[in-house]
C-alpha cells in the first residue's frame, strides 16, 4: 500500500534531520521534557512517541529512542514513520543488520518511496556492502526526481569499490555524467569526473573537468591516479 502525502512530508523531515551540535542539545532537552509531560497524559499516543523518539535520536540517546519506537511498533506493527526512524537510528548506531530489516519492511509495505530507497543505499554503503550499495544507489537515482550531487558520488564510489579489479570504470563514469547534467557547476562532481577519466586513460578530456573545478576552487590540489598527475599550468589556468 502507499503512504499518504502527509506521511511523505514527515518522513522527509525525519530523513534530513541532522544530529545537532552541542549547543542545540538544551533546546532538544526542553522538547523531550515537554513531550514526556504530554505522554503522561496520553501514554498511548503514537505521534507523541514518534516525536520524542526522533528528539532522543537527535540527542544521541539511542536506547530511549528505541524504546519509544518499539512501543509504537508493538501497538501498530509496520507503522511507516516508526520503521523509518528505526532504520536511521540503527544505521547511525552501526547496527546495520537491524537497520536493513527495518528499511526492507518499510519498502515492502510502501514500495517506490525514494526517501526509503536512499536510506537503504546509505545503510549498505556505511556497512561496506558495496555490491548491494551499488544496486541500491542506482535504484534510488532512477526513482528520485532531483537527486543531490552526493548521491551520484556515493553511487559512483559503490560501483568502483564493488569492481575494484576493473581498470575501465565505465558505469561509474556514466553515473557522474548523469549527475553533471543535473548539477553542472558542482565542483565535487567535476573533480570526480576528471579522476575517473584519468583512470580510464583519457587525461585530455579529464583536463576539461579539472579546469572547471579549479576555476571555482582555485586551491584544488592536483589529481593523482594510477601514477599520473593532472595539474594546471599558469597558461591553462589563465585561459
Amino acid at each position: 500500500m502507499s503512504i499518504h502525502r502527509h506521511y511523505i512530508i514527515i518522513l522527509s523531515l525525519l530523513i534530513i534531520t541532522p544530529i545537532p551540535r552541542a549547543g542545540a542539545h538544551g533546546f532538544i532537552d526542553q522538547q523531550i521534557a515537554s513531550l514526556s509531560e504530554q505522554i503522561e497524559d496520553a501514554p498511548r499516543s503514537l505521534s507523541l512517541r514518534l516525536k520524542r523518539a526522533n528528539h532522543y535520536r537527535e540527542n544521541g540517546n539511542m536506547d530511549s529512542a528505541r524504546s519509544d519506537i518499539r512501543f509504537v511498533l508493538t501497538l501498530e506493527p509496520g507503522q511507516a514513520e516508526a520503521l523509518m526512524v528505526l532504520a536511521r537510528l540503527e544505521r547511525e548506531s552501526k547496527n546495520f543488520e537491524v537497520a536493513q530489516v527495518a528499511i526492507e519492511e518499510f519498502i515492502t509495505k510502501n514500495p517506490g518511496q525514494s526517501i526509503a530507497l536512499k536510506e537503504r543505499a546509505l545503510i549498505f554503503s556505511e556497512a561496506n556492502q558495496w555490491a548491494q550499495a551499488a544496486v541500491a544507489w542506482q535504484t534510488y537515482l532512477e526513482s528520485a526526481t532531483n537527486p543531490d550531487p552526493e548521491s551520484f558520488l556515493a553511487c559512483s564510489e559503490a560501483i568502483q569499490k564493488h569492481n575494484q579489479k576493473s581498470t575501465a570504470p565505465h558505469r561509474a563514469l556514466e553515473v557522474i555524467d548523469a549527475g553533471l547534467k543535473l548539477h553542472p557547476d558542482v565542483v565535487s562532481l567535476n573533480h570526480r569526473m576528471a579522476s575517473l577519466l584519468i583512470q580510464n586513460g583519457d587525461s585530455e578530456r579529464a583536463q576539461t573537468y579539472f579546469i572547471a573545478s579549479r576555476k571555482r576552487y582555485p586551491t584544488l590540489k592536483p589529481i593523482r591516479e594510477r601514477g599520473q598527475t593532472l595539474n594546471l599550468n599558469i597558461t591553462i589556468l589563465s585561459s
